[in-house]
């Protein structure tokens, strides 16, 4: 089956970035004396679940999200450029799928990442389309906003596109789009993805 546009979802499922923002997030939280562990670091992250969320499960102030917000940012872009890179085969696959069919980037990031790890892979460089934090608002995955607007600005029906992610909220969110969904196993996707 052709679909009429491939969406793919960036950190972990076409970028190599997720343990670059749990370092960033790392070193962001121990500002304010928490200490995260990796195991706390997953189960945080594929809740999908924002910073003033992830503060709230830790026990901390919501007073501390500027400062934890502005450090995560800070180191996690300097990451992005420096050491940000595909998953293995991401790219050439992008390229072939870029190079014959209508495709778009969804992704919960704020563009100031993205920009980033554009700067040493040339992501943006594939997509017509890229829908971040920064265009959804309070409508972050598993809600099916940001694949609704990826269709919308590749006017395609969204019943004859996929997308592609490596999180179980990923995956809600293509099915409450209507569209098929493709996980990709990655470092970081849950058992009960």
């Amino acid at each position: 089956m052709k679909y009429a546009a491939v969406l793919f979802d960036m950190d972990g499922t076409l970028t190599d970035s997720t343990h670059l923002y749990e370092e960033a997030y790392s070193v962001a939280l121990r500002s304010i004396g928490v200490r995260l562990s990796h195991e706390e670091f997953e189960k945080l992250y594929a809740t999908g679940f924002t910073l003033s969320k992830w503060l709230q499960i830790l026990g901390q102030d919501a007073s501390h999200e500027p400062q934890v917000r502005e450090i995560r940012d800070r180191e996690f872009v300097n990451k992005l450029a420096t050491e940000g890179n595909w998953r293995p085969s991401a790219e050439e696959v992008v390229r072939d799928i870029t190079r014959i069919t209508p495709s778009a980037i969804i992704t919960g990031a704020w563009k100031k990442y993205v920009d980033a790890i554009s700067k040493r892979t040339k992501l943006t460089s594939y997509f017509q389309t890229i829908i971040t934090a920064d265009d959804i608002g309070d409508r972050w995955k598993p809600d099916p906003h940001g694949l609704q607007l990826a269709v919308k600005a590749l006017n395609v029906d969204p019943t004859s596109c996929v997308y592609i992610g490596d999180q179980r909220y990923d995956m809600q969110a293509a099915r409450a789009a209507g569209m098929t969904g493709i996980l990709v196993q990655g470092p970081h996707t849950t058992a009960d993805a």
